[in-house]
């Protein structure tokens, strides 16, 4: 069975995790950041789907503005998450903006690494579109020397919805996904706007099963122990020296 959840920020700004839970749907990834700047609905969001559904936390990278260096958003993004980090891996969303002082793969390579220190290394993976990614890992003077650090060190969460049978990958990087942005206009129920009209969101898949889910990530219902067996209590009655009823009871 295909394990779906959703991603959402403030542009879904009504959600009723229970409904979306309900739904069919097993996870979610939640914007928490862009740049320098807070999504106005992550804290809403954040603590609404707190033992709902497992939550990922995602920081949108933005390299357009000089004051907000990788450093910076990986350390203001961390600011957010580090009391509640979330279930699922932090994600560095590398989709957007072609231009800027902080533009290319050596920055994505500093945000990536000083929220790896910050959190003492959570995991962590890549969101990103095949040509997005292709057209901009190597650009001169910009790249790290590397690339494969990328490709040996994240897992990757692929963004071509539907469709295709398939996601279209980067060349030469990543063999696999973790997950898959499928759709990017599904209603759900449970997700509207602040007049109650109902929102599309995006929807995305696991690469595998709910139990692999559940294992990857640690999450799901836990395994209850099982109680210790208790040895019976014995009830005697005696007259005298002599035993005439004995009977094991047992206390469950």
């Amino acid at each position: 069975m295909t394990v779906k959840g959703i991603d959402v920020a403030y542009y879904e700004p009504k959600i009723d995790w229970l409904k979306v839970k309900n739904a069919g749907y097993e996870f979610a990834f939640i914007k928490a950041s862009q740049g320098t700047v807070e999504d106005p609905k992550f804290k809403e969001h954040w603590n609404g789907a707190k033992g709902i559904l497992p939550r990922g936390a995602y920081h949108l990278y933005d390299p357009r503005y000089p004051k907000a260096t990788a450093k910076a958003q990986a350390e203001f993004f961390w600011s957010l998450v580090k009391e509640d980090p979330g279930e699922l891996p932090f994600v560095a969303d590398i989709e957007k903006y072609e231009s800027g002082p902080y533009h290319g793969s050596q920055q994505w390579y500093n945000f990536l690494e000083t929220l790896k220190m910050l959190s003492n290394r959570k995991e962590a993976m890549i969101y990103t579109a095949q040509y997005y990614w292709q057209d901009n890992v190597n650009l001169a003077g910009k790249s790290v020397t590397d690339v494969s650090y990328f490709y040996k060190n994240y897992p990757l969460w692929i963004a071509d919805p539907d469709p295709v049978q398939s996601p279209s990958m980067p060349k030469n990087a990543w063999l696999d996904w973790l997950f898959w942005q499928i759709n990017w206009t599904t209603y759900i129920d449970g997700i509207t706007d602040e007049e109650g009209r109902k929102t599309a969101c995006d929807v995305d898949i696991f690469n595998g099963t709910t139990e692999q889910f559940n294992k990857r990530f640690g999450v799901g219902n836990p395994q209850l122990p099982v109680p210790p067996v208790k040895p019976p209590l014995k009830v005697s009655i005696s007259r005298g020296a002599k035993i005439i009823f004995e009977e094991e009871i047992y206390d469950d």
